[in-house]
């Protein structure tokens, strides 16, 4: 657990008051206190620098960025906070501030439009979109201050985010994201305060940030105006260093953490840890923008004796080492005042553990936790007892043996075995536990990453996570409480994104059916409407050659043709007919009555009923207008029969009769004629008829035949084909 701790405390410093330890160092900028640490037994020393801007004017106006946390942790009491915070924000607004308002959850989603004044109609509606969002999911902390920096790229005012909310979850930040974030805004010479509202506050992460960017940090609780300090003071002129160097009194350069130098602000202290006693040594710096922007500065650090108060900032700096302090939140003097109360508790828990292994024989075991102990606090009596008690008693076995001759394995062992199975147990579950913390929080991480896409395979992983937590035999009752809270809420958010998919599929299905529908719809439309377009350009065609023929043919009466009576020499034409009953019934059947519900419209189903009628119509007027006109052209001809009748026929010349002889030819050559026209039967017509009318006689008579017997008696009497 104090390992836990003490890397804890590399990232817990909280924002407060500078103190006037310090000189002035140059015209714009100041050193307001340097303090140092005792030589470690690795030989370490670390020296604490404050350092603070001389520039106190604020700009005439600023571009503010405001993220609303809506992740899972922000219900009930918290998000009337969060609500009071924002509009504390607004209130503290000047008449050239823009601001923009954005939701921040597993996804940063922008509210207004763009900037707007904070009496702009934009923004209360946006207040509005806030108070109705429902919170869920965790926090992307990293992706929403990326999100605002690319919102805040072009904007020509001094750049500001103001972060509303707990931070991250137990998954954390990975280092190097966080990293390069901190990096980019830094560079767009962006400020990122916080105010810290939630059940629990990830106050190092946002503090870390804000020592990063030069904004500032304030955690709410019952009665405290965090939210108002924060709106009131955030916008501020900020100093952003470029390059910086430390060196030591004899001119050699040290290194410090963070490896970045911190902007500059002259309402707090930024503080750096630099390795060594730094005291009497100077640090370059140079402005790279800001109200001191260009000018090239070299601090003088006073020179300060190392105290044993301060033996905490050696165990500080060697846990920041591994990230190079970029999880360092060093706000102020009073955050260093935290970081050594907490450095202390953890210095007397390994004092507790080091009574506890002296109790039980573990000598060894107890000297080594309680040198640990008095590492971090060399004041802390009971731990200096400890290991004075566990050195004495140790002393005696070590006396009682020879010079020079080994020691007595069957004397020492089981001490040195108790000590070291102590130890490495202790060590052991220890190291367990930060590792599957760690797992857990890789988990729940990967979970997160999943859940919008597959979060049927997230809530999977953390019932697994929460299954292995559950198992565990190396985390206290404490942390696995901790832990499975945190799972159980990423398992119902995984619950809820599962129904929300689930509603997402079916309402998707539903909309490709109904588009499939509406598709085949379309199709069967088009294919109708083709189809009765070739059956009006059909009907349309058979009209016109009904126009074109039918009043111009005769009907079916006599006609005198080349003198001879004829009845019709040519058929009327058909075309009115087809198009009313081939042509108008398929119009009709495509179109439907009027009264029907079919998706055709009124004016084709106006056509099918009325194609069918005026082709009829013409039909009926073509025919009559066939006969009308034949009636009156055999008027005509009657008429003139009449007059022709009334013309006299002359007995002059007489009438002449042909001659005998050619009365005679002509019967000749009709007399070929004869048979067909008198006796139309043939011979074997009259034979059969002659032997039908024969009497058979008694002999005819047939009985046990075949009908082939009867018939071949019957043709072999009478002459005659039988056919059955």
């Amino acid at each position: 657990m104090f390992c836990r701790l003490a890397a804890l405390v590399a990232a817990i410093v909280l924002a407060g008051p500078a103190c006037s330890t310090g000189v002035l160092a140059a015209d714009t900028s100041t050193v307001t206190f340097v303090e140092a640490s005792p030589v470690s037994a690795g030989g370490d020393a670390v020296t604490a620098v404050g350092l603070r801007s001389r520039a106190e004017s604020r700009p005439d106006a600023a571009a503010i960025v405001v993220l609303v946390d809506t992740s899972a942790s922000q219900a009930g009491a918290y998000r009337t906070e969060s609500l009071e915070a924002v509009k504390a924000v607004l209130g503290a607004a000047r008449p050239g501030d823009v601001i923009s308002i954005a939701a921040i959850d597993v996804a940063c989603n922008r509210l207004t439009p763009s900037f707007h004044r904070a009496d702009d109609a934009a923004i209360a509606k946006s207040i509005e979109t806030l108070q109705a969002r429902t919170p869920l999911g965790s926090t992307d902390f990293v992706d929403g201050l990326l999100a605002a920096s690319q919102w805040l790229a072009d904007r020509p005012e001094p750049q500001f985010v103001v972060y509303i909310g707990d931070g991250t979850g137990i998954e954390g930040v990975d280092p190097d994201e966080f990293a390069a974030c901190i990096t980019r805004l830094a560079d767009a010479r962006i400020a990122v305060s916080s105010v810290g509202v939630g059940p629990q506050v990830n106050w190092p992460l946002l503090a870390a940030t804000a020592a990063g960017t030069g904004g500032l940090f304030a955690q709410t609780s019952a009665g405290n105006d965090a939210a108002k300090t924060i709106a009131a003071a955030h916008v501020h002129a900020i100093s952003w260093p470029g390059s910086a160097t430390c060196s030591m009194p004899g001119g050699k350069q040290t290194r410090f953490l963070p490896a970045r130098l911190p902007p500059l602000r002259s309402d707090r202290d930024s503080v750096i840890l630099a390795d060594g006693n730094a005291g009497g040594g100077a640090l370059d710096v140079t402005i790279a923008s800001g109200p001191d922007a260009g000018a090239s500065m070299k601090l003088s650090l006073p020179a300060c004796d190392p105290s044993d108060a301060n033996a905490f900032l050696a165990e500080l700096s060697r846990n920041a080492r591994p990230t190079k302090g970029v999880f360092l939140p060093l706000l102020g003097r009073e955050g260093l005042t935290v970081a050594q109360d907490i450095i202390r508790r953890e210095a007397a828990q390994l004092a507790i553990l080091s009574k506890q292994a002296e109790s039980t024989g573990a000598h060894d075991s107890a000297v080594r936790l309680a040198e640990a102990s008095l590492r971090r606090d060399p004041d802390n009596v009971e731990a200096a007892v400890v290991r004075q008690t566990a050195l004495r008693q140790a002393e005696p076995l070590a006396e009682e043996l020879p010079p020079g001759s080994p020691p007595a394995v069957a004397d020492i062992a089981p001490l040195d075995e108790a000590g070291t199975e102590l130890a490495e147990m202790a060590a052991m579950r220890q190291v367990n536990a930060q590792a599957l913390e760690r797992d857990v929080a890789v988990r729940i991480r990967d979970a997160r990453r999943i859940l919008a896409t597959d979060p049927d395979g997230a809530r999977d992983l953390l019932k697994d996570a929460r299954e292995v937590v559950a198992r565990s035999t190396d985390l206290d009752a404490a942390a696995r409480d901790r832990l499975t809270a945190q799972i159980e809420m990423r398992i119902r958010e995984a619950n809820v994104r599962s129904r929300e998919k689930v509603e997402c599929e079916l309402a998707e299905e539903r909309k490709a059916a109904i588009g499939r529908e509406r598709q085949r719809l379309n199709t069967e439309l088009d294919a109708r409407e083709a189809k009765l377009k070739q059956l009006v350009n059909r009907y349309n065609a058979l009209v016109e050659e009904g126009i074109r023929l039918g009043y111009s043919q005769s009907e079916r009466y006599p006609k005198i043709v080349q003198g001879e009576a004829v009845t019709g020499y040519e058929e009327p034409s058909t075309a009115f007919l087809e198009a009313e009953r081939v042509v108008g019934d398929e119009i009709l059947r495509e179109t439907g009555e009027l009264y029907a519900n079919y998706p055709i419209p009124m004016p084709a189903r106006e056509l099918g009923r009325t194609a069918s009628l005026v082709a009829k119509i013409r039909e009926y007027d073509a025919e009559n207008y066939r006969t009308r006109r034949d009636r009156e052209r055999g008027f005509m001809d009657q008429l003139h029969l009449v007059d022709v009748a009334a013309i006299p026929f002359p007995d002059d010349p007489p009438i002449i009769y042909p001659t005998a002889a050619n009365w005679k030819r002509l019967s000749d050559r009709r007399s070929k004629y004869k048979p067909a026209a008198y006796d139309p039967l043939s011979p074997v017509e009259k034979r059969i008829n002659e032997a039908l009318e024969t009497q058979t006689g008694p002999g005819f008579s047939f009985e046990m035949n075949s009908l082939k017997d009867v018939k071949a008696a019957i043709e072999g009497q009478y002459g005659i084909p039988v056919v059955f």
